[in-house]
């Protein structure tokens, strides 16, 4: 499903949301919900709307304040215009009828000092941007998606086709919307959408890809499921990039493309077990990779959401796959001949590991260091390490608490801490644990229980990397993972040439992968550098 992001200088967001009433219920939950929306609009790593671009009406008494922003937004945006609403929805006398409500608006007259949907959908349509996107989280919205007569949906549909409309909404047209405790159940769905990713989908969030998974997380979580009106080319356009697209691993296994996978790489445990295991491991890997290639064919042609969510499902099982496949070439210590010559951003090696994961919504990247470049010889290693670690921590950990991340730089490399708030590691045990993580064992099949801890020993071995688990006070374990000088690009000073390739730009992880072994051991400061951390 190709797609294109919009222009943010050419394009407007308003957020409208009424939390306070004089006749309804309060809904505390909106102002969350617009807080978020603009925060993830305007955040320049998401969907990078200038500030300056998006306006916020908060609580207005009438339509006059709401009129005033989207006339102003529609007359400036040339590509996208989003107006987005969150407040009390009311139904009128026809089916289609749908009142937004505002601070005066009595539930008894709504056609009276509230915001009348087709009012709201005039001033859009007016607006010469090349795509108007109108998201409505409140109750009956789907009203505004669901018109009643064929004929009316066929005229409604054409000016919508000149138009380049799409219209997202909360909630079928005959049932109330979700508000949550702290921010609108529907909202808070998009927002996290928009900052994760979607593991499977393709490399740009598109208003399709978003639907598509609103209504499948809606619908597991057995809530009202949305509903769209939108034209083909509409569905089109991307609110932000997918943080957890795989294409990290798509160069390395494209190179094998067209063959058998032989045995390639320098491997030097060349015993019959590990020789054999890496074989069966490569000739894996290009099954699957022909597996994702079919799978992405499937996702370009299908239009259907609820099977293309299931395409998703897919597509993020096989990437799983192919993870462990990676996994049983590190055991067989079997490189690939295909090697990274791109650094990566700290914050995306640590995306790309958090969509190798079964778990990957409960991993909560808190406090990253924007400023931190992993070295291309590292990317690879660094992000099955990391996913291992990621995997361990929502296995054992309960369902419902984050597994939160934070990263920050040293005199003598970068500290990440990954914390997880589960029952603990007795100290028997972690200590066994820290040894093995120092001093990785031969593989052996007596090791095969822990596989995920013995891939994480020989990559720390191999790239020179000090990981330590320690218990954490408030309870739980804590994963301290120390990257040294030489896995680090130090941005105060000129790159190493001999690290990079002349003439290639620094790019994103998700630009390719592949495997280079770093000889050596882990430093002899590592031990008071990880002091240093804590």
């Amino acid at each position: 499903m190709s797609g294109r992001l919009f222009d943010p200088a050419a394009s407007r967001a308003v957020l409208i949301g009424t939390s306070r009433y004089s006749s309804l219920p309060p809904l505390r939950s909106v102002r969350r919900s617009l807080r978020e929306m603009a925060a993830v609009l305007t955040d320049e790593g998401i969907c990078r709307l200038p500030s300056r671009h998006c306006s916020v009406v908060q609580d207005p008494t009438d339509g006059n304040a709401v009129g005033r922003a989207v006339g102003k937004a529609a007359a400036e945006a040339t590509d996208m215009l989003l107006v987005y609403y969150a407040g009390h929805g009311l139904g009128g006398l026809r089916r289609s009828q749908l009142f937004l409500a505002l601070k005066e608006t009595d539930p008894e007259r709504p056609a009276f000092h509230s915001l009348a949907y087709d009012v709201l959908r005039e001033e859009v349509l007016d607006s010469p941007a090349k795509n108007r996107v109108v998201i409505l989280d409140c109750c009956f919205s789907g009203r505004a998606a669901a018109p009643i007569m064929a004929a009316e949906t066929a005229a409604l549909l054409e000016q919508l086709d000149i138009a380049g409309a799409y219209v997202l909404t909360a909630s079928p047209a005959n049932q109330p919307a979700i508000t949550g405790t702290k921010i609108t159940e529907f909202t808070s769905e998009l927002v996290q959408m928009l900052r994760h990713g979607v593991p499977g989908a393709p490399p740009l969030l598109t208003l399709d890809v978003i639907y598509a998974h609103l209504r499948a997380c809606m619908k597991a979580r057995n809530l009202p499921q949305p509903r769209r009106l939108h034209t083909d080319a509409a569905g089109r356009l991307a609110l932000a990039p997918n943080p957890l697209h795989r294409t990290l691993m798509d160069d390395v296994h494209q190179s094998r493309e067209g063959t058998e996978a032989p045995l390639q790489g320098t491997e030097p445990d060349n015993s019959a077990p590990a020789v054999l295991l890496a074989n069966l491991a490569r000739r894996s890997q290009y099954l699957v990779h022909r597996l994702l290639v079919k799978l992405d064919r499937l996702e370009r042609d299908t239009e259907d959401p609820d099977r293309l969510v299931e395409l998703f499902e897919l597509d993020h099982l096989a990437s799983r796959m192919r993870r462990n496949n990676d996994n049983l070439l590190i055991l067989a210590d079997a490189d690939s001949d295909v090697v990274v010559r791109q650094h990566a951003a700290l914050h995306h090696v640590l995306r790309a590991a958090q969509s190798e994961i079964e778990q990957y919504t409960r991993i909560n990247l808190d406090k990253i260091d924007p400023d931190i470049e992993i070295a291309a010889h590292a990317v690879n290693g660094l992000v099955c390490l990391i996913a291992e670690l990621f995997e361990n921590a929502t296995a054992f950990s309960p369902p419902n608490y984050p597994v939160t991340v934070r990263a920050r730089r040293l005199r003598s490399g970068v500290a990440i801490e990954i914390i997880d708030r589960g029952i603990g590691i007795g100290p028997t045990q972690l200590a066994e644990i820290n040894n093995r993580l120092a001093a990785p064992p031969d593989f052996r099949v007596a090791e095969h229980r822990m596989i995920g801890l013995l891939v994480v020993a020989r990559l720390a071995a191999r790239h020179r990397v000090k990981v330590e688990l320690r218990t954490a006070a408030e309870g739980g374990t804590i994963a301290d993972v120390l990257l040294p000088a030489t896995a680090i690009i130090d941005q105060r000073r000129p790159p190493d040439r001999t690290s990079q390739t002349p003439g290639v730009a620094t790019a994103p992880v998700h630009a390719a992968r592949g495997r280079a072994q770093v000889p050596g051991q882990a430093s002899s400061d590592a031990t008071e550098t990880l002091k240093e951390a804590r």
